[in-house]
């Protein structure tokens, strides 16, 4: 095996040098030294290794100069210029050139369950060094034994009673005095009325008509239907008589498209909905304190009209959205707090820095109303040294994942490369540890950064197969899907998908959905031990009874018919309809009439044909006007219209 030669310091054929200081010089010098055990080659002590190989700029030798004082080389010693080394023969009997042994330094990265490497203590320009094993920060010192639901209704309570201790009589009463005062404005923009405006309909509501609105508002998030007329069709196979019972169409979409207001008719921009969606989220906080862990992330609301401050990001489940930063219970989801975003007007707490950054206005206004010792864990959106710093002096723990060019981490994320299964963690000043990561389907590692861990593993059950990973990356798996699991519940039987151009309406039926959640995770809370918990849908659906029974107590829910029978849909207001399939099929009984008044074709109107006709049936008790050619036979014959 052929040696590697040194070329002389003075060769002409020596490159351009590069300057090392000495203590790079003896670093160097031991790592060419375990390249050389690293390939079993026979090695001489280090004292037999030339000191020729490095010379100083003031042409004095490395052994000369390592015999100085420490503190004076640090201070006023010139750099080292390394002679170069000759390149490494190449095996006999192939072109390719020997292969490069590993170097110790790179397998001092790679660590997992199990190595043991010696932890490096360089500390770099931002602070960070390597963490030995067993390296722990920070400390839980949550103490309230009062966390959860903070309501005493007993196990029987409904679903009705949980509800309006979120939405309660005081603001349902501000709801309904703000839709009147709104409907009188509009009223008197609008007068005189047009001979069939729907307006001619409108009476003030009161309690019980909202109640009975806002039950048949989260009946159609169960069953949707494509338009809002449809839950009053009288089809015979989309007829559904409880809608008409509780209210009629007419009034319901003047409520909800031309009235429904949630503040002074007068208002503009955001004063239209936050301050009713603060006195709601403020309600929220007396009926359950949150436990230890708390998530914070963004709640969309899906919305694409027009809104100054809409936002976009084609990996969310809604491109176009309203932006809203929600504070959750880790444990339950139960919403704690809310920030609607409304750009430089968003209703930020002034920190004592009013030029701290985004993230620490978002967090120290939506933990204002908490006690600190809470752990708060975020997304590489929010996290960033200063914030870590913020929370940790207020007495908060955190942990999140990190964007990798944050100003203020460790400098050497940026050039790792781990393969599966690999973790490196990272340490800084008792105030931050941080874990780097890489799991069997990421492409790159995962990085998460704590106040309050140490550095461990769990194994954990993922499927069939069983799983080993850092201790900080399962606990932010586990304590961060609280605000996710809100906006999944909220997206299965939610109102808020309808559309609408105004983008107030949008938020007012979407916080409306977040107090149901609310109120079913404070009665699912309520129930016993072992009892199975009410599924949603089910929680929905015995509210909606228990609405229309409070808001209209003589009117009980429609039962179905025993048997299969023809429908009879309702009589329209100023015409008398009755027009039950057994008459209009019954035999000849229909005689042609005449008459002066011009109505339009029953029939031809099903066909959405605009033909009128003064001809009419004087066999069948509602009369119908028909055209004399074809609908009279057409409309007795056919079983179906």
């Amino acid at each position: 095996m052929n040696t590697p030669t040194q070329e002389s310091p003075g060769s002409s054929t020596r490159p351009r040098r590069q300057l090392l200081t000495s203590r790079q010089a003896q670093d160097l010098l031991s790592t060419l030294l375990d390249e050389e055990i690293s390939d079993n080659s026979v090695v001489e002590e280090p004292s037999t290794i030339s000191d020729e190989e490095f010379e100083l700029n003031d042409g004095s030798s490395l052994s000369s100069r390592s015999r100085s004082n420490t503190s004076s080389s640090e201070s006023g010693e010139r750099p080292l210029i390394p002679a170069k080394r000759s390149k490494p023969s190449t095996n006999k009997g192939t072109n390719r050139p020997r292969s490069k042994p590993r170097s110790t330094a790179t397998e001092s990265v790679a660590t997992g369950r199990g190595d043991a490497p010696s932890p490096n203590p360089t500390i770099d320009a931002n602070g960070w060094t390597r963490a030995a094993d067993g390296t722990e920060v920070g400390g839980s010192r949550f103490r309230n034994l009062n966390s959860g639901s903070q309501l005493d209704l007993g196990e029987a309570a409904t679903p009705y009673e949980f509800f309006k201790s979120l939405i309660t009589d005081e603001i349902l009463d501000d709801l309904v005095n703000y839709i009147n005062s709104f409907a009188g404005v509009v009223l008197q923009k609008n007068n005189p009325l047009k001979k069939h405006s729907r307006l001619h309909q409108w009476d003030p509501i009161t309690r019980s008509d909202f109640l009975r609105f806002l039950a048949i508002l989260i009946s159609i998030g169960i069953d949707h239907r494509p338009k809002i007329s449809d839950y009053w069709s009288t089809k015979s196979y989309m007829y559904t008589p409880w809608y008409s019972k509780q209210m009629p169409r007419n009034i319901f979409q003047l409520i909800l498209h031309t009235m429904l207001h949630a503040s002074e008719p007068n208002t503009e921009g955001k004063a239209k909905i936050e301050p009713f969606v603060q006195k709601l989220v403020a309600q929220f906080q007396p009926c359950f304190y949150p436990y230890e862990a708390l998530s914070l992330d963004e709640m969309v609301i899906g919305y694409k009209g027009r809104f100054v401050h809409k936002q976009f990001n084609a990996a969310k489940p809604h491109k176009y959205y309203i932006k809203t930063f929600g504070l959750c219970d880790a444990m339950t989801g139960y919403v704690v707090n809310l920030l609607i975003y409304f750009g430089r007007h968003t209703a930020y707490i002034e920190t004592q820095d009013r030029n701290s950054e985004h993230a620490i206005k978002v967090f120290n206004t939506l933990l204002e109303p908490f006690h600190p010792h809470h752990h708060i864990f975020a997304d590489r959106y929010y996290t960033t040294f200063a914030l870590i710093e913020f929370l940790w002096k207020n007495g908060y723990n955190y942990t999140g994942t990190i964007q990798v060019n944050r100003r203020g981490f460790a400098m050497e994320w940026k050039q790792q490369r781990l393969t599966h299964m690999q973790a490196v963690w990272h340490y800084k000043e008792d105030v931050a540890l941080s874990v780097t990561w890489k799991d069997k389907k990421a492409k790159k590692p995962c990085h998460v950064v704590t106040t309050c861990g140490k550095v461990d593993y769990v194994t954990v059950q993922e499927g069939l197969r069983q799983v080993t990973k850092p201790a900080i990356i399962q606990s932010y798996n586990n304590n961060m899907n609280g605000c996710d699991r809100i906006n999944q519940q909220v997206s299965y039987y939610g109102a808020p998908d309808r559309k609408t151009k105004k983008w107030y309406k949008k938020i007012f039926t979407w916080i409306l959905e977040v107090a149901q959640v609310n109120s079913h995770i404070l009665h699912t809370l309520s129930r016993p031990e072992g009892t199975k918990p009410l599924p949603l849908a089910a929680y929905k659906n015995l509210l909606v009874d228990q609405l229309i029974l409070v808001g209209a107590p003589n009117v009980m829910p429609a039962l179905p018919p025993a048997a299969p029978a023809a429908p009879t849909p309702p009589a329209k207001p100023g015409r008398k309809y009755v027009n039950p399939a057994e008459e209009r099929l019954s035999g000849n009984r229909y005689l042609v009439d005449h008459d002066g008044l011009d109505r339009q074709c029953v029939y031809c109107s099903l066909m959405n044909k605009k033909k009128r006709s003064t001809y009419y049936c004087s066999g069948c008790e509602a009369r119908p006007h028909l055209c004399p050619k074809e609908c009279f036979r057409k409309y007795h014959t056919d079983r179906v219209l």
